[in-house]
Protein backbone atom coordinates (compact mmCIF):
# COMPACT_ATOMS: atom_id res chain seq x y z
CA UNK A 1 0.00 0.00 0.00
CA UNK A 2 2.91 2.37 0.62
CA UNK A 3 3.82 2.37 -3.06
CA UNK A 4 0.19 2.80 -4.09
CA UNK A 5 -0.07 5.87 -1.87
CA UNK A 6 3.29 7.10 -3.15
CA UNK A 7 2.04 7.07 -6.76
CA UNK A 8 -1.32 8.52 -5.71
CA UNK A 9 0.28 11.46 -3.93
CA UNK A 10 2.59 12.11 -6.88
CA UNK A 11 -0.53 12.45 -9.06
CA UNK A 12 -2.39 14.52 -6.45
CA UNK A 13 0.62 16.78 -6.11
CA UNK A 14 0.87 17.30 -9.87
CA UNK A 15 -2.78 18.40 -9.96
CA UNK A 16 -2.26 20.74 -7.02
CA UNK A 17 0.77 22.13 -8.86
CA UNK A 18 -1.48 22.85 -11.84
CA UNK A 19 -3.76 24.83 -9.54
CA UNK A 20 -0.76 26.66 -8.05
CA UNK A 21 0.10 27.93 -11.54
CA UNK A 22 -3.31 29.60 -11.55
CA UNK A 23 -2.73 30.98 -8.04
CA UNK A 24 0.65 32.57 -8.79
CA UNK A 25 -0.72 34.19 -11.95
CA UNK A 26 -4.14 35.39 -10.77
CA UNK A 27 -3.82 36.06 -7.03
CA UNK A 28 -1.38 39.02 -7.24
CA UNK A 29 -3.65 40.60 -9.87
CA UNK A 30 -6.75 40.22 -7.69
CA UNK A 31 -8.47 37.85 -10.13
CA UNK A 32 -10.78 34.96 -9.23
CA UNK A 33 -9.05 31.60 -8.88
CA UNK A 34 -12.03 29.67 -10.28
CA UNK A 35 -13.55 31.93 -12.93
CA UNK A 36 -13.08 32.05 -15.84
CA UNK A 37 -11.83 28.51 -16.60
CA UNK A 38 -8.30 28.10 -17.91
CA UNK A 39 -7.75 30.01 -21.14
CA UNK A 40 -4.81 31.02 -23.30
CA UNK A 41 -3.73 34.52 -22.14
CA UNK A 42 -2.93 35.46 -25.75
CA UNK A 43 -5.96 34.28 -27.77
CA UNK A 44 -8.37 33.80 -24.80
CA UNK A 45 -9.43 30.41 -26.16
CA UNK A 46 -10.76 28.12 -23.44
CA UNK A 47 -8.42 25.16 -22.98
CA UNK A 48 -9.73 21.62 -23.32
CA UNK A 49 -9.31 19.22 -20.40
CA UNK A 50 -6.67 17.23 -22.26
CA UNK A 51 -4.60 20.39 -22.67
CA UNK A 52 -4.58 20.81 -18.88
CA UNK A 53 -3.17 17.40 -17.96
CA UNK A 54 -0.37 18.21 -15.49
CA UNK A 55 3.21 17.92 -16.82
CA UNK A 56 2.28 15.88 -19.89
CA UNK A 57 -0.10 18.48 -21.37
CA UNK A 58 2.78 20.88 -21.91
CA UNK A 59 4.91 18.11 -23.44
CA UNK A 60 2.45 16.92 -26.05
CA UNK A 61 1.58 20.51 -26.94
CA UNK A 62 5.34 21.05 -27.41
CA UNK A 63 5.18 24.16 -25.27
CA UNK A 64 2.77 26.03 -27.59
CA UNK A 65 -0.91 26.92 -27.50
CA UNK A 66 -2.92 24.50 -29.66
CA UNK A 67 -4.91 27.39 -31.16
CA UNK A 68 -2.63 30.41 -31.60
CA UNK A 69 0.79 28.72 -31.32
CA UNK A 70 1.94 31.20 -28.65
CA UNK A 71 4.72 29.77 -26.49
CA UNK A 72 3.65 28.42 -23.10
CA UNK A 73 6.07 29.10 -20.25
CA UNK A 74 8.07 26.11 -19.07
CA UNK A 75 7.15 27.26 -15.54
CA UNK A 76 3.89 25.33 -15.79
CA UNK A 77 5.29 21.77 -16.02
CA UNK A 78 8.17 22.64 -13.68
CA UNK A 79 5.83 23.82 -10.89
CA UNK A 80 3.61 20.77 -11.42
CA UNK A 81 6.59 18.42 -11.23
CA UNK A 82 8.04 20.12 -8.14
CA UNK A 83 4.70 19.96 -6.33
CA UNK A 84 4.26 16.29 -7.29
CA UNK A 85 7.74 15.48 -5.97
CA UNK A 86 7.06 17.39 -2.74
CA UNK A 87 3.83 15.47 -2.06
CA UNK A 88 5.29 12.07 -2.90
CA UNK A 89 8.62 12.87 -1.26
CA UNK A 90 7.00 13.91 2.01
CA UNK A 91 4.97 10.71 2.06
CA UNK A 92 8.13 8.68 1.43
CA UNK A 93 10.10 10.43 4.19
CA UNK A 94 7.26 10.26 6.73
CA UNK A 95 6.05 6.70 6.20
CA UNK A 96 8.82 4.78 4.41
CA UNK A 97 11.88 5.95 6.40
CA UNK A 98 12.72 6.40 10.08
CA UNK A 99 13.40 10.15 9.86
CA UNK A 100 9.98 10.91 11.40
CA UNK A 101 9.17 7.88 13.59
CA UNK A 102 5.96 9.47 14.85
CA UNK A 103 4.47 9.11 11.38
CA UNK A 104 6.10 5.82 10.37
CA UNK A 105 5.13 4.04 13.61
CA UNK A 106 1.51 5.15 13.52
CA UNK A 107 0.99 4.83 9.78
CA UNK A 108 -0.90 6.92 7.26
CA UNK A 109 -4.34 5.58 8.24
CA UNK A 110 -4.05 7.17 11.70
CA UNK A 111 -2.14 10.33 10.85
CA UNK A 112 -3.65 11.34 7.51
CA UNK A 113 -5.21 14.64 8.76
CA UNK A 114 -1.77 15.79 9.94
CA UNK A 115 -0.04 14.67 6.74
CA UNK A 116 -2.64 16.39 4.53
CA UNK A 117 -2.16 19.60 6.54
CA UNK A 118 1.59 19.39 6.01
CA UNK A 119 1.38 18.90 2.23
CA UNK A 120 -1.15 21.72 1.96
CA UNK A 121 1.30 23.96 3.81
CA UNK A 122 4.27 23.08 1.58
CA UNK A 123 2.09 23.68 -1.49
CA UNK A 124 1.20 27.10 -0.13
CA UNK A 125 4.89 27.77 0.56
CA UNK A 126 5.71 26.89 -3.06
CA UNK A 127 3.14 29.41 -4.32
CA UNK A 128 4.38 32.07 -1.88
CA UNK A 129 7.98 31.44 -2.97
CA UNK A 130 7.22 31.99 -6.65
CA UNK A 131 5.19 35.16 -6.03
CA UNK A 132 7.65 36.61 -3.51
CA UNK A 133 10.64 35.95 -5.78
CA UNK A 134 8.95 37.79 -8.63
CA UNK A 135 7.06 40.62 -6.98
CA UNK A 136 8.57 40.98 -3.48
CA UNK A 137 5.17 40.40 -1.89
CA UNK A 138 3.41 37.52 -0.14
CA UNK A 139 -0.37 37.72 -0.67
CA UNK A 140 -1.88 37.30 2.79
CA UNK A 141 -4.55 34.96 1.42
CA UNK A 142 -1.88 32.24 1.24
CA UNK A 143 -0.87 32.13 4.95
CA UNK A 144 -4.49 32.85 5.96
CA UNK A 145 -5.69 29.76 4.10
CA UNK A 146 -3.07 27.59 5.82
CA UNK A 147 -3.98 29.07 9.21
CA UNK A 148 -7.71 28.45 8.82
CA UNK A 149 -7.21 24.92 7.51
CA UNK A 150 -4.78 23.93 10.28
CA UNK A 151 -6.85 25.46 13.08
CA UNK A 152 -9.70 23.18 12.03
CA UNK A 153 -7.89 20.05 10.84
CA UNK A 154 -5.24 19.57 13.54
CA UNK A 155 -7.49 19.81 16.65
CA UNK A 156 -10.16 17.74 14.90
CA UNK A 157 -7.61 15.08 13.95
CA UNK A 158 -7.63 13.78 17.52
CA UNK A 159 -11.41 13.48 17.45
CA UNK A 160 -11.57 11.92 13.98
CA UNK A 161 -8.78 9.39 14.20
CA UNK A 162 -7.58 8.87 17.77
CA UNK A 163 -10.58 8.59 20.10
CA UNK A 164 -9.13 6.00 22.46
CA UNK A 165 -5.43 5.52 21.93
CA UNK A 166 -2.31 6.84 23.61
CA UNK A 167 0.22 8.52 21.30
CA UNK A 168 3.07 8.14 23.78
CA UNK A 169 4.98 5.72 21.53
CA UNK A 170 4.80 8.20 18.67
CA UNK A 171 5.50 11.32 20.68
CA UNK A 172 8.31 9.88 22.77
CA UNK A 173 10.91 11.00 20.24
CA UNK A 174 8.89 12.78 17.57
CA UNK A 175 6.05 15.17 18.37
CA UNK A 176 3.99 15.22 15.19
CA UNK A 177 1.40 17.82 16.23
CA UNK A 178 1.79 21.05 18.23
CA UNK A 179 0.87 20.27 21.83
CA UNK A 180 0.65 22.68 24.77
CA UNK A 181 0.19 21.95 28.46
CA UNK A 182 0.49 24.14 31.53
CA UNK A 183 2.51 27.26 30.72
CA UNK A 184 2.04 26.59 27.00
CA UNK A 185 -1.74 26.72 27.36
CA UNK A 186 -1.49 29.86 29.48
CA UNK A 187 0.81 31.52 26.95
CA UNK A 188 -1.49 30.66 24.05
CA UNK A 189 -4.60 31.98 25.79
CA UNK A 190 -2.86 35.11 27.15
CA UNK A 191 -1.11 35.85 23.87
CA UNK A 192 -4.31 35.50 21.85
CA UNK A 193 -6.15 37.73 24.33
CA UNK A 194 -3.41 40.36 23.93
CA UNK A 195 -3.60 40.07 20.14
CA UNK A 196 -7.36 40.59 20.12
CA UNK A 197 -6.96 43.59 22.46
CA UNK A 198 -4.31 45.11 20.18
CA UNK A 199 -6.56 44.66 17.15
CA UNK A 200 -9.38 46.44 18.98
CA UNK A 201 -7.06 49.34 19.80
CA UNK A 202 -6.07 49.59 16.13
CA UNK A 203 -9.73 49.54 15.12
CA UNK A 204 -10.66 52.41 17.44
CA UNK A 205 -7.51 54.36 16.56
CA UNK A 206 -5.69 54.10 19.89
CA UNK A 207 -2.79 52.36 18.11
CA UNK A 208 -1.92 53.95 14.74
CA UNK A 209 -1.40 51.83 11.65
CA UNK A 210 2.09 51.74 10.18
CA UNK A 211 3.17 52.66 6.66
CA UNK A 212 -0.20 54.20 5.78
CA UNK A 213 1.46 56.57 3.30
CA UNK A 214 3.28 53.78 1.45
CA UNK A 215 1.48 54.29 -1.87
CA UNK A 216 2.01 58.05 -1.68
CA UNK A 217 5.74 57.57 -1.07
CA UNK A 218 5.98 55.06 -3.94
CA UNK A 219 4.29 57.48 -6.34
CA UNK A 220 6.71 60.21 -5.24
CA UNK A 221 9.67 57.87 -5.69
CA UNK A 222 8.58 56.84 -9.19
CA UNK A 223 8.02 60.49 -10.18
CA UNK A 224 11.54 61.33 -8.98
CA UNK A 225 12.96 58.46 -11.00
CA UNK A 226 11.13 59.58 -14.13
CA UNK A 227 12.45 63.12 -13.67
CA UNK A 228 15.98 61.82 -13.14
CA UNK A 229 15.75 59.71 -16.27
CA UNK A 230 14.54 62.68 -18.26
CA UNK A 231 17.44 64.81 -17.05
CA UNK A 232 19.88 62.09 -18.01
CA UNK A 233 18.34 62.08 -21.50
CA UNK A 234 17.45 58.43 -21.10
CA UNK A 235 21.06 57.38 -20.67
CA UNK A 236 20.07 55.27 -17.72
CA UNK A 237 16.51 53.99 -17.51
CA UNK A 238 15.24 52.49 -14.28
CA UNK A 239 13.99 49.01 -14.96
CA UNK A 240 11.00 47.51 -13.12
CA UNK A 241 13.23 45.14 -11.16
CA UNK A 242 15.38 48.02 -9.92
CA UNK A 243 12.27 49.91 -8.79
CA UNK A 244 11.11 46.85 -6.85
CA UNK A 245 14.44 46.63 -5.07
CA UNK A 246 14.39 50.35 -4.26
CA UNK A 247 11.11 50.06 -2.33
CA UNK A 248 13.11 48.97 0.71
CA UNK A 249 14.40 52.57 1.01
CA UNK A 250 11.35 54.05 2.71
CA UNK A 251 12.06 57.62 3.94
CA UNK A 252 11.15 57.23 7.63
CA UNK A 253 10.82 53.53 8.57
CA UNK A 254 11.99 53.88 12.20
CA UNK A 255 8.97 56.02 13.03
CA UNK A 256 6.62 53.51 11.44
CA UNK A 257 7.96 50.36 13.11
CA UNK A 258 7.62 52.02 16.51
CA UNK A 259 3.88 51.94 15.82
CA UNK A 260 4.19 48.21 15.18
CA UNK A 261 6.10 47.82 18.44
CA UNK A 262 3.12 49.33 20.29
CA UNK A 263 0.90 46.66 18.69
CA UNK A 264 3.11 43.63 19.29
CA UNK A 265 3.70 44.48 22.98
CA UNK A 266 0.11 43.49 23.82
CA UNK A 267 0.28 39.84 22.63
CA UNK A 268 3.84 39.60 24.01
CA UNK A 269 2.80 40.72 27.49
CA UNK A 270 -0.29 38.51 27.32
CA UNK A 271 1.83 35.49 26.39
CA UNK A 272 4.35 36.10 29.19
CA UNK A 273 1.63 36.74 31.76
CA UNK A 274 -0.23 33.58 30.73
CA UNK A 275 2.92 31.49 30.95
CA UNK A 276 3.76 32.95 34.38
CA UNK A 277 0.24 32.26 35.65
CA UNK A 278 0.33 28.61 34.54
CA UNK A 279 4.00 27.97 35.41
CA UNK A 280 4.41 24.75 37.34
CA UNK A 281 1.38 23.13 35.73
CA UNK A 282 3.26 21.56 32.82
CA UNK A 283 2.48 17.88 32.41
CA UNK A 284 5.07 15.14 32.26
CA UNK A 285 5.67 13.58 28.87
CA UNK A 286 3.51 10.57 29.75
CA UNK A 287 0.64 12.75 30.93
CA UNK A 288 1.01 15.07 27.94
CA UNK A 289 0.69 12.13 25.58
CA UNK A 290 -2.45 10.97 27.35
CA UNK A 291 -4.05 14.35 26.60
CA UNK A 292 -4.23 13.25 22.98
CA UNK A 293 -7.13 10.99 23.96
CA UNK A 294 -10.36 12.71 23.00
CA UNK A 295 -11.77 12.11 26.45
CA UNK A 296 -8.99 14.24 27.94
CA UNK A 297 -9.60 17.37 25.86
CA UNK A 298 -6.80 16.49 23.48
CA UNK A 299 -8.22 18.84 20.85
CA UNK A 300 -7.86 21.78 23.28
CA UNK A 301 -4.19 21.08 23.97
CA UNK A 302 -3.48 20.74 20.26
CA UNK A 303 -5.38 23.98 19.54
CA UNK A 304 -3.34 25.81 22.18
CA UNK A 305 -0.16 24.29 20.74
CA UNK A 306 -1.15 25.64 17.31
CA UNK A 307 -1.86 29.10 18.71
CA UNK A 308 1.44 29.13 20.61
CA UNK A 309 3.25 28.17 17.41
CA UNK A 310 1.50 30.97 15.53
CA UNK A 311 2.41 33.57 18.15
CA UNK A 312 6.06 32.48 18.35
CA UNK A 313 6.38 32.29 14.56
CA UNK A 314 4.93 35.77 14.08
CA UNK A 315 6.85 37.20 17.01
CA UNK A 316 10.33 36.03 16.05
CA UNK A 317 10.05 37.61 12.58
CA UNK A 318 8.23 40.73 13.74
CA UNK A 319 10.73 41.59 16.46
CA UNK A 320 13.56 40.98 13.99
CA UNK A 321 11.85 43.31 11.53
CA UNK A 322 11.43 46.02 14.18
CA UNK A 323 14.94 45.75 15.64
CA UNK A 324 16.55 45.52 12.21
CA UNK A 325 14.68 48.58 10.98
CA UNK A 326 15.59 50.60 14.07
CA UNK A 327 19.23 49.56 13.75
CA UNK A 328 19.76 50.13 10.01
CA UNK A 329 17.13 52.72 9.11
CA UNK A 330 15.72 50.53 6.33
CA UNK A 331 12.66 48.33 6.42
CA UNK A 332 13.97 44.92 7.47
CA UNK A 333 11.84 42.03 6.18
CA UNK A 334 8.17 42.38 5.35
CA UNK A 335 4.93 41.79 7.19
CA UNK A 336 4.20 39.02 4.70
CA UNK A 337 7.11 37.10 6.25
CA UNK A 338 5.51 37.63 9.69
CA UNK A 339 2.26 35.99 8.58
CA UNK A 340 4.10 33.26 6.67
CA UNK A 341 6.18 32.07 9.63
CA UNK A 342 3.11 32.43 11.84
CA UNK A 343 1.26 29.95 9.61
CA UNK A 344 4.29 27.64 9.61
CA UNK A 345 4.51 27.74 13.41
CA UNK A 346 0.81 27.01 13.72
CA UNK A 347 1.25 23.79 11.72
CA UNK A 348 4.55 22.44 13.07
CA UNK A 349 4.87 24.07 16.52
CA UNK A 350 6.50 26.91 18.44
CA UNK A 351 10.01 25.49 18.90
CA UNK A 352 10.04 24.28 15.31
CA UNK A 353 9.06 27.73 13.96
CA UNK A 354 11.99 29.30 15.85
CA UNK A 355 14.22 26.58 14.40
CA UNK A 356 12.96 27.44 10.89
CA UNK A 357 13.88 31.09 11.44
CA UNK A 358 17.46 30.23 12.40
CA UNK A 359 17.91 27.65 9.62
CA UNK A 360 16.66 30.11 6.96
CA UNK A 361 19.88 32.22 6.85
CA UNK A 362 21.88 29.09 5.98
CA UNK A 363 19.46 28.42 3.12
CA UNK A 364 19.94 32.05 2.08
CA UNK A 365 23.71 31.70 2.19
CA UNK A 366 23.61 28.62 -0.05
CA UNK A 367 21.25 30.42 -2.44
CA UNK A 368 23.54 33.48 -2.52
CA UNK A 369 26.59 31.33 -3.30
CA UNK A 370 24.63 29.58 -6.02
CA UNK A 371 23.51 32.87 -7.56
CA UNK A 372 27.01 34.33 -7.45
CA UNK A 373 28.33 31.20 -9.16
CA UNK A 374 25.62 31.37 -11.80
CA UNK A 375 26.33 35.06 -12.32
CA UNK A 376 30.02 34.38 -12.87
CA UNK A 377 29.20 31.52 -15.23
CA UNK A 378 26.57 33.29 -17.32
CA UNK A 379 27.71 36.90 -16.76
CA UNK A 380 24.31 37.80 -15.38
CA UNK A 381 23.14 40.08 -12.60
CA UNK A 382 22.71 38.72 -9.08
CA UNK A 383 19.07 39.26 -8.17
CA UNK A 384 17.98 40.15 -4.65
CA UNK A 385 15.67 37.40 -3.32
CA UNK A 386 13.34 38.24 -0.41
CA UNK A 387 13.30 36.23 2.81
CA UNK A 388 10.07 34.29 2.15
CA UNK A 389 11.68 31.65 -0.11
CA UNK A 390 14.39 31.05 2.50
CA UNK A 391 11.73 30.50 5.17
CA UNK A 392 9.99 28.04 2.85
CA UNK A 393 13.19 26.10 2.21
CA UNK A 394 14.07 26.05 5.92
CA UNK A 395 10.58 24.77 6.75
CA UNK A 396 11.02 21.72 4.54
CA UNK A 397 14.44 21.05 6.10
CA UNK A 398 12.95 21.23 9.62
CA UNK A 399 9.95 19.06 8.67
CA UNK A 400 12.25 16.34 7.36
CA UNK A 401 15.13 16.54 9.84
CA UNK A 402 13.41 17.91 12.93
CA UNK A 403 14.72 15.32 15.36
CA UNK A 404 18.27 15.39 14.01
CA UNK A 405 18.39 19.19 14.28
CA UNK A 406 17.05 19.16 17.84
CA UNK A 407 19.57 16.48 18.77
CA UNK A 408 22.36 18.53 17.21
CA UNK A 409 21.32 21.50 19.34
CA UNK A 410 21.00 19.23 22.41
CA UNK A 411 17.30 20.04 22.76
CA UNK A 412 14.57 17.52 23.71
CA UNK A 413 12.79 16.07 20.68
CA UNK A 414 9.49 15.45 22.39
Amino acid sequence: MNYVWLVAFFLFGANIGSFLNVVVYRLPEGKSLVKPPSTCPQCNHRLAWYDNVPIFGWLWLKGKCRYCKTSISVQYPIVELICALLWAGLYYIYYMTDLRPGFSLLGFEETWPIFITHVIMISALLAATIIDSRLYIIPLQIPYFVIIWALIALPLSVVIEYPQYDMLAAMQNDQIVPLATGAGVGGAVGGMAGLILAMIFVKIGSIPRSFTDWEEQMELFEAQQRAANKQRKHKHKIEAEEVQEEIFFYPHPRREVLKELMFILFPTLGLLLGMYTMAGHDATQETAASYINAGNWGWWHILCGCIAGYLVGCGVVWYTRILGTLAFGKEAMGLGDVHLLGAIGLVIGAAESALVFFVAPFIGLLAALGMVGASALFKGKVKVIPYGPYLAGATIVVMLFRNELLSLLNLPAG
